[in-house]
């Protein structure tokens, strides 16, 4: 997929909306994938309202909620995009964008969906990431860094 500018998407021509709803969720499951691979148990939350994604078991048997976030560029952002729910309107006040922060979840993970990397933060240094305009390359310590789900 490297050599061909990454996974292809959107095959089926799908709305805009639907088509970036669906590949949010795609990118959880690219997390949890490489979780289990990692030998981790982890699994996607099905309950779209809630502020975490998936959760995953650290070598202790704690479970710790994660957000995932994906990018397909060289930036991602912590902050949700405003969506639309009551009347469609996304400058509603129950559809505004919510910011991920330590307070919500335990890890953030930054899926890239052209080749399925993944940039992990937990606790306070999630906190301290911008709110938009990350840079993958300037956080190169996190990548694919499983070991921050055992800290």
């Amino acid at each position: 997929y490297i050599l061909k500018n990454g996974f292809n998407q959107n095959f089926t021509n799908l709305e805009i909306g639907i088509n970036s709803s669906n590949q949010g969720d795609g990118a959880e499951y690219i997390f949890v994938s490489k979780a289990m691979l990692a030998g981790f148990n982890a699994s996607v939350v099905d309950v779209g309202s809630s502020d975490y994604d998936a959760i995953i078991e650290n070598k202790s048997s704690k479970l710790l909620k994660v957000q995932v976030k994906s990018f397909s560029g060289k930036v991602f952002h912590r902050e949700g995009r405003p969506r639309g729910g009551e009347g469609k309107d996304s400058t509603n006040r129950g559809n505004k964008p919510k910011l991920v922060t330590s307070g919500n979840c335990d890890i953030l993970v930054a899926v890239n969906k052209k080749n399925g990397e993944l940039l992990l933060f937990k606790g306070n240094e999630i906190d301290s990431l911008p709110k938009k305009n990350i840079k993958r390359d300037d956080y190169l310590k996190n990548w694919e860094n499983w070991s921050k789900i055992n800290e």
